[in-house]
């Protein structure tokens, strides 16, 4: 609140000076959270749509009252640019925060502040906090160029802007400004609409190494005040509170827990979250979710689950781990990497940039663009994604994929080529290989697939259209289905010819041949196995052209080390 004090004295011939004082009031609103946002981001100017060259915030009074903003900070980083100039920002009004030397370019002068050292954006993602002249936080945008919703925006002169300002929160807020000129500085946003569905706010992660310490992060910001209660949050069936809790500015949407006692180091808990505020308003909100403590994955305890290396135009290549142990892994933990032509390991990048869990039985997908994943295959759960800078080189026609572990151990790896696909796609690109089997070895070719049309040709976050388990029963062989039909419609696609043999050392050959007695197809030629195992059959005859319809013998014949023969046959329609 600002008071000013006025005095006036009148005089009248002959008579002493008549003083009157009085003060008048200029009520300005307090400086709550959310009272002023962040409205608008210009961080990448160049090329020019039809704005100035150059970067600039704009910022929205959503207070009821009168807002002065000497002494404001701009922070970015390391950088903290003060605003030095008595300026009242009136509600439902608009400023403009630029360098000073380019606060001349803007048309409304009366609307724009220049600071002497305004902070250089990043034009990829950035973190840009609004403090008032205490140094608390008002408001705070962790903005990412993935959330202009086409590459020619995000290559440079459109800005973001905030579509519903009073819920500033709202992680779904942001999009490429819709202005001809590329931005609306100082103008109702060209996005703006009042009445937008708040977002739920949901504990996304819960992230520990010791077992005691924890840190929780939230779908969006949420009220600090509720944050930074301990009795908010509680094991599932354990009354047990934490000591502290210790929400994590400028973003508000993450809090770090401390616990008394440490988890069981074999279990998986749930942390029940409950009487959380929204930032804006008084509704409370409760939300869930699990946690543990990870291991160091080895061999086969993750895999390599599916891998799109030949996406379409603006696309992204992704791959796709599951979690084939009984425990917890930390994505930041595990690294990606590739071989070049000599067989030689290539730059190895980290699967998050944050501590991200990966629980039992989960897939999890790293990619380079999750907008792209997430607008394509609209079944993808978002919180099973992870975006990073930079991804190994899988060319388009063959390469390596690989998974490492903080030892650096290659805890599993995949040699794939173009011609692993589906013979009778005419167009490779956009279209995943999946694995068939889990269990099976990813160096087994015939136990990768592509994925099928009827699924959008990749299945990322979710289990593979062509996954079908080995039988364990007990018959020596055995075939997964009476009939099948290699169309890539995602239904019965391939046939699996399994094994289960009673001693090992065996060695089998497979064939298969047509109703004339023709053989079509050595599936397996004098294999050596071991005593469980499949094959696949995927229509195909010896010289990869689609058999004809009709019916097959599946002939096999094992060899065991005595010089024992054994012979099987399956009947089976292809369609």
């Amino acid at each position: 609140m600002e008071i000013c004090v006025f005095e006036i004295r009148l005089m009248k011939s002959g008579l002493p000076f008549i003083t009157f004082c009085f003060t008048i009031t200029m009520c300005c609103a307090q400086e709550k959270p959310y009272s002023i946002v962040i409205n608008e981001i210009m961080a990448d100017p160049s090329p020019i749509v039809a704005l100035p060259n150059c970067e600039f915030i704009e910022l929205r009074n959503c207070s009821t009252g009168n807002i002065n903003l000497n002494k404001w900070k701009l922070i970015n980083g390391n950088t903290t640019s003060n605003i030095t100039i008595d300026y009242i920002l009136k509600p439902d009004s608009l400023v403009i925060l630029c360098a000073k030397t380019n606060a001349v370019f803007f048309k409304n002068q009366s609307t724009t502040i220049g600071l002497t050292s305004f902070p250089s954006l990043g034009n990829d993602e950035d973190i840009i906090t609004l403090a008032d002249k205490s140094g608390k936080t008002i408001h705070a945008v962790s903005y990412k160029k993935s959330w202009h919703e086409n590459p020619v925006k995000s290559d440079g002169g459109w800005s973001l802007e905030m579509i519903n300002p009073f819920t500033p929160c709202n992680p779904n807020n942001w999009q490429s400004s819709k202005a001809n000129i590329g931005g609306s500085p100082g103008k109702e946003n060209s996005l703006f609409k009042k009445e937008t569905s708040e977002v739920k706010l949901e504990a996304i992660q819960c992230i520990t190494t010791n077992g005691k310490d924890f840190q929780v992060t939230f779908s969006k910001g949420a009220d600090s005040t509720s944050l930074s209660n301990p009795n908010n949050y509680s094991w599932e069936s354990i009354e047990k509170h934490p000591i502290k809790a210790i929400p994590i500015p400028p973003m508000f949407n993450k809090v770090e827990l401390q616990f008394m006692d440490e988890i069981d180091k074999e279990k998986i808990l749930r942390l029940i979250v409950k009487n959380i505020k929204q930032c804006t308003t008084d509704f409370n909100e409760s939300t869930s979710v699990s946690t543990g403590i990870p291991i160091i994955p080895q061999k086969g305890e993750l895999v390599i689950n599916e891998l799109l290396f030949n996406p379409i135009a603006y696309g992204a290549d992704f791959l796709e781990m599951y979690n084939f142990s009984k425990s917890v892994m930390n994505a930041k933990d595990i690294f990606i990497a590739g071989k070049n032509s000599a067989g030689q390991i290539g730059n190895h990048y980290r699967c998050a940039e944050e501590d991200l869990n990966i629980f039992p039985g989960e897939y999890f997908v790293v990619t380079t663009d999750t907008s792209y994943i997430l607008q394509n295959w609209t079944a993808t759960s978002r919180k099973n994604l992870s975006q990073i800078n930079y991804m190994p080189s899988y060319p388009d026609n063959e390469g390596c994929a690989m998974l490492i572990n903080k030892q650096g151990i290659t805890i599993d790896e995949f040699s794939y080529s173009d011609d692993m696909h589906h013979s009778f796609l005419i167009d490779k690109e956009g279209v995943s290989l999946e694995r068939i089997d889990p269990n099976l070895s990813s160096w087994m070719k015939e136990n990768w697939h592509s994925a099928s049309s009827t699924a959008g040709y990749a299945t990322p976050t979710r289990k593979n259209s062509q996954y079908r388990q080995v039988d364990s029963s007990k018959k020596i062989i055995d075939i997964s289905q009476g009939y099948f039909s290699p169309n890539n419609d995602g239904m019965n696609d391939f046939l699996t010819i399994s094994y289960n043999m009673p001693n090992p050392g065996n060695s089998i050959t497979i064939y298969a041949f047509n109703f004339n007695g023709m053989m079509i197809r050595k599936i397996a030629d004098n294999q050596l196995c071991g005593t469980t195992g499949t094959f696949i059959w995927d229509g195909l005859d010896q010289d990869k052209r689609k058999a004809s319809s009709g019916v097959y013998f599946i002939f096999a014949e094992i060899l065991d080390l005595r010089g024992k023969l054994m012979k099987f046959k399956k009947v089976v329609a292809l369609e």
